[in-house]
């Protein structure tokens, strides 16, 4: 595609396929990137595959596609082509790059600037360059003609006065963006003199909480302005720093309330002739005090075996002796004992610390000739536990599991307890260690999957973020043997009551309980007729009656029930008397609530029959056609019954041999009905044929 600000050329390829007439021509249709809206460019075909779009906005964005035409109708747009922008292949150049000031005199200043990042696609033909006084809002041009050159020399200006100047390039297609200096330029005065020192800045020393100040004496035409600096940064005039000057001297009165206002401070004076500075240093005297900006620890802690630090940041001048103390006893430097003191801090270090005899109370103590100060540092030395307070207790032995317990250590070690570790041993020669539970949270744990009459020894580790406690072991062999049986079988249940899908199973509990307090017991059901036990809650059954619910009126049940106690569970129990659930109605013969009726479908069509029939007990339900019963394949015939006393007979696919009579009956202990329907079906070929 060409393009320029105004218009893009087009071409395309011809269909591949002219649906069987010849292609008489083509319409262009463009759209705006900003847009979803197509716009048709031509009102009249072209019949050629090339095509110039004009009328165009300059620098908006299009997209273009092309339909071709035939003499039967107009063919769906082809694809959109790529976006395109519309402006001239070639562009004015790029602002130029950063100006430099080379030389400054009373009357003319030099500057040099760096090329444009882009030409524009044209050769460069020159620059202008524009200037004006600061403060003037006009620009004014330089020269008549283009620089060819990147450094001009501006002449005839006026000593002691502001300039800005901007610089422009060009190329055919017309001027950049200009650069500007970034400040304004001031030429320099014909006769004056440079700042000069008369006298430096002499150190000075006053007590903290007390005005220091600094003097010099500096002299220049015309008079320098003065400035003070503190690390590079200038001081504002304020309740804490003040200024003065008479044009020789020149004074800053620093109002000290804080250690770190002494340091060095600066005096600049600078004038159209140069400039100069001086420095000096004020030094502050103070009693000792910790840094109220570094707060000390309420507790510091370390761990066994590594290294103590304390870290204690102070202020005083001069700078104070510095003594550390463990308890009464002063600190030395030694291999152990590694002490660093500096001007505005001192630090301890203790290696290899032990929670005997490295743990309590530290001092540090300050003194200089304005006063002394020191404070208690409380460090904690962290380890493992100790052993766990004995004896092993067993609460609870039991034929294949153990209950013991223990009392927690006399000493943490400093870090919180996280868990104890149970191992068990088999008291045979040669057995190892076996771990129980590493995560044991509590004192108390049962052992299981223990075997019956061996005897076994345990043994308990307490354990923090620090280690593993040294381990408490039992003192003599456990021999592993319940002190109570199971419990003896429950009597045979028995009904008591019963709805149509509930009943309530009592039973008698068994004439030994073992020696243990029955815990709990099982209840289970089954059908009949089935050979699967179910239990009926997954709750616990303590007492010696339950309601079972959610049962099937019509159906048989029987139930079978256990119980347990800390020894172990008992045999089931006899299977009770079947019991078969029931409502209390009043027995009464089958009567239809919703007659079926005859139905009429097309060929292979779905044939359903529904009837709603009630009675009590419920009654037994067959469908019959021509005579012969039912038989459902789930498939061809589908027979279903529904909550209600719905029941339905769906006939798939219906044909010809469908077309006939059906009966339902429906009889329970009371009586029976009967009822027929026909079923013709439309369309059959049987009966089309001639």
């Amino acid at each position: 595609m060409d393009v320029t600000k105004t218009s893009v050329s087009l071409s395309w390829a011809r269909p591949r396929d002219d649906g069987g007439s010849r292609v008489t021509g083509y319409y262009v249709e463009r759209r705006e990137v900003s847009t979803e809206k197509w716009v048709r460019h031509n009102r009249t075909h072209i019949t050629t595959t090339m095509y110039n779009v004009t009328g165009l906005i300059p620098d908006a964005e299009y997209m273009f596609r092309v339909i071709a035409q035939n003499d039967v109708g107009q063919s769906e747009p082809g694809p959109a082509s790529e976006s395109v922008v519309c402006k001239d292949p070639f562009d004015k150049p790029s602002q130029p790059g950063e100006i430099d000031i080379i030389s400054v005199t009373k009357d003319c200043i030099t500057i040099h600037w760096l090329r444009p990042e882009t030409d524009g696609g044209k050769e460069i033909l020159g620059y202008w360059i524009d200037f004006r006084q600061a403060g003037e809002s006009a620009w004014k041009r330089c020269t008549k003609e283009r620089s060819k050159d990147r450094q001009f020399t501006m002449g005839g200006l006026m000593e002691a006065t502001e300039y800005e100047f901007r610089v422009l390039a060009e190329n055919e297609t017309g001027l950049s963006r200009p650069r500007r200096t970034p400040m304004g330029i001031k030429t320099k005065l014909s006769v004056g003199e440079a700042p000069a020192l008369k006298e430096d800045i002499q150190d000075v020393t006053t007590k903290l909480g007390e005005s220091g100040t600094l003097t010099c004496g500096i002299v220049g035409r015309p008079l320098p302005e003065i400035k003070w600096y503190r690390y590079g940064k200038e001081l504002i005039q304020s309740r804490k720093y003040k200024v003065s000057s008479d044009g020789r001297n020149h004074s800053l009165s620093i109002l000290t309330d804080e250690q770190e206002d002494e340091g060095v401070y600066t005096c600049r004076a600078v004038n159209d002739a140069g400039e100069i500075e001086t420095s000096g240093k004020l030094r502050l005297q103070a009693a000792p005090q910790f840094h109220p900006g570094f707060p000390l620890k309420e507790k510091y802690n370390a761990g066994s075996g590594t290294s103590l630090r304390l870290h204690v940041v102070y202020i005083g001048r001069p700078i104070p002796q510095i003594m550390w103390f463990y308890g009464k006893k002063p600190l030395n430097a030694s291999e152990n004992v590694i002490i660093e003191n500096t001007k505005s801090y001192t630090h301890l270090v203790v290696r290899n610390v032990q929670r005997k005899s490295n743990a309590g109370r530290y001092k540090v103590q300050l003194s200089n000739v304005y006063g002394t100060v020191d404070t208690s540092l409380r460090v904690e030395i962290q380890d493992k536990p100790c052993i766990p307070e004995g004896p092993i207790v067993v609460d609870a032995l039991l034929k294949s599991s153990v209950i013991i317990s223990w009392k927690v250590p006399k000493d943490d070690g400093g870090s919180m307890i996280t868990n104890y570790i149970v191992e068990k041993r088999e008291a045979k020669e040669g057995e190892q260690w076996h771990l129980v539970s590493s995560s044991v949270s509590g004192t108390t744990c049962r052992v299981p999957n223990l075997v019956e009459n061996a005897g076994y020894y345990f043994r308990v580790s307490a354990q923090n973020q620090y280690g593993v406690s040294e381990a408490l072991e039992i003192p003599s062999v456990l021999i592993i043997k319940s002190p109570f049986e199971k419990p003896g079988i429950p009597q045979q249940p028995f009904i008591t009551s019963s709805t149509k899908n509930s009943c309530v199973v009592c039973w008698k509990a068994p004439s030994s309980d073992g020696g243990a307090k029955i815990s709990n017991y099982y209840l289970e059901k089954r059908e009949k007729k089935q050979n699967k036990w179910m239990s009926v809650t997954s709750k616990k059954i303590q007492e010696t009656t339950y309601e079972v619910r959610g049962l099937i009126e019509g159906f048989e049940y029987e139930f079978r029930v256990k119980c347990e106690n800390i020894g172990g569970e008992s045999e089931w129990s006899e299977i009770s008397a079947p019991i078969t659930p029931k409502s209390d109605q009043a027995p009464r013969a089958p009567i239809f609530r919703e007659e079926i009726r005859d139905m009429t479908v097309k060929y292979h069509a779905n044939a359903t029959f529904v009837t709603k029939v009630v009675g009590h007990p419920k009654p037994t339900v067959k469908w019959y056609r021509s005579g012969k019963e039912l038989q459902a394949d789930g498939t061809k015939i589908k027979v279903q019954e529904f909550k209600g006393g719905y029941y339905q007979l769906v006939i798939n696919t219906a044909d010809e041999t469908d077309a006939t009579v059906y009966q339902f009956r429906a009889t329970n202990s009371e009586g029976s009905i009967s009822t027929t329907v026909n079923l013709d079906v439309e369309g059959n070929p049987s009966f089309l044929c001639s």
